[in-house]
């Protein structure tokens, strides 16, 4: 089970995960900024991240359910993101990169938000390693992240 988590929280012993995936349009960082404009409207301000690396690659880019786009799975099958088709050119061209970060910055958040899939932290966190992508659809491919075209 994967899970996002927000700092101010302690994280349990048999959820905790050395590594975190957090993905970006931005290339090239050195560090992730938690004064970012980032907003969950559950969780508030922070950096999100994941310990699921295909769950991480669909947010690539910004997007909500109010933009016509939607990510799930069904009893554990792969994560499908549902895009409406006027996306395609535009994730072709965006490049994405997925970073990898210390979970000892995240808390967990679970039971308050309701979705084991989000983490968030309010700290600044260093990258361990970057995972660079000339596009998010190469990001979701790479990720085995399944595109459904709407």
């Amino acid at each position: 089970m994967n899970k996002y988590i927000l700092a101010n929280q302690i994280l349990s012993e048999s959820s905790r995960h050395s590594t975190l995936f957090h993905a970006s349009p931005v290339q090239n960082l050195k560090e992730l900024k938690a004064n970012n404009k980032t907003m969950n409207q559950l969780a508030g301000r922070g950096i999100y991240a994941t310990d699921d690396m295909t769950y991480a690659s669909a947010f690539c880019f910004e997007w909500s359910d109010a933009d016509g786009i939607r990510l799930g799975r069904i009893n554990n099958g792969p994560w499908t993101i549902e895009l409406p088709s006027k996306y395609k050119a535009t994730l072709k061209k965006k490049p994405c990169s997925i970073y990898t970060i210390s979970s000892k910055y995240f808390n967990d958040m679970t039971t308050q938000l309701k979705t084991p899939e989000w983490v968030s932290s309010t700290y600044n966190i260093p990258v361990m390693r970057e995972y660079k992508y000339k596009s998010v659809l190469e990001a979701f491919e790479k990720n085995k992240l399944k595109v459904k075209w709407l």
